[in-house]
């Protein structure tokens, strides 16, 4: 059973740095930001479960499998990337907007559409968001799949997730996100609460805890030239923080991330996984 707790914005503060509430702890549902799916979307939806269902049964086989030979061979490392721009929140409670904002870039970037991006203050207010408060993940998925037919990814279909209800949410999490990165069909989006004792140095090391949100802009994988076997996976997260010591694109280790992501799964509603 997942686990709610509410969170106060004076829980946020850690060392006498207080941060405004970068992304609600609860899932609402914005009628700013209503989109009606369609049946196209839910074939869409669909599709994108299959790919992944179907790139989850191929790593667990090639994780399992192994061959042997008495010559000893360098592990070999891949990298997989797709085009997100990263844009600084323009508020501090503004992560969600940007973060649709680097999503749509990806899509904008891939499809070669000449139509410039919206305003992030515009994303802002259909998440409803622009004045206070911190945005919904049902909402950012509702904002992302209206601009659609502008940019040329009317065949993607974005929704939400949670990992604590899954029986293997970390395969579920990674296979879904390293399918997207390898087909290049989405730019998913992730909500993470950074603690002093978890989750991505940068933000600990600081002393700073907060609820943020970052696109997935690629996924590093280390593989033993023997068995086949993967030893070694990073994340690209693409963080869209106002404050300079966090902004940017990082390499970080997929434990690192996924217990980021568990950490805000375990204290709220919210959901944690857009994509």
């Amino acid at each position: 059973m997942k686990k709610i707790v509410s969170i106060s914005l004076v829980l946020l503060c850690i060392l006498s740095l207080c941060f405004n509430s970068y992304a609600d702890n609860t899932n609402t549902n914005d009628s700013i930001a209503d989109y009606v799916y369609t049946d196209a979307d839910k074939q869409n939806l669909i599709e994108k479960e299959r790919l992944a269902d179907e790139m989850y049964r191929e790593l667990s086989i090639t994780n399992i499998s192994s061959s042997f030979s008495s010559e000893r061979i360098m592990p070999s490392t891949r990298e997989y990337l797709i085009p997100v721009t990263n844009f600084k929140q323009e508020k501090s409670n503004w992560c969600g907007a940007a973060c649709v904002l680097q999503t749509i870039s990806f899509h904008r970037s891939i499809n070669g559409v000449s139509t410039a991006l919206p305003a992030q203050a515009d994303i802002a207010r259909k998440l409803g968001i622009y004045s206070s408060g911190g945005a919904s993940s049902t909402t950012m998925a509702n904002v992302l799949n209206q601009y659609k037919s502008t940019y040329g990814y009317s065949n993607r279909t974005y929704s939400t997730a949670d990992l604590t209800d899954k029986s293997d949410a970390y395969n579920w999490f990674y296979t879904r996100i390293r399918s997207a990165i390898v087909n290049q069909t989405y730019a998913p989006i992730i909500l993470i609460e950074t603690g002093q004792d978890i989750g991505i140095y940068r933000y600990y090391a600081a002393g700073v805890h907060c609820r943020h949100y970052n696109t997935i802009g690629g996924i590093r994988e280390t593989t033993d030239a023997q068995s086949g076997t993967i030893i070694a996976k990073s994340i690209q997260t693409v963080d869209p923080h106002y404050d300079s010591r966090f902004r940017g694109k990082y390499w970080d280790s997929d434990a690192t991330v996924y217990n980021s992501i568990i950490r805000a799964d375990n204290n709220g509603s919210n959901r944690v996984l857009i994509y």
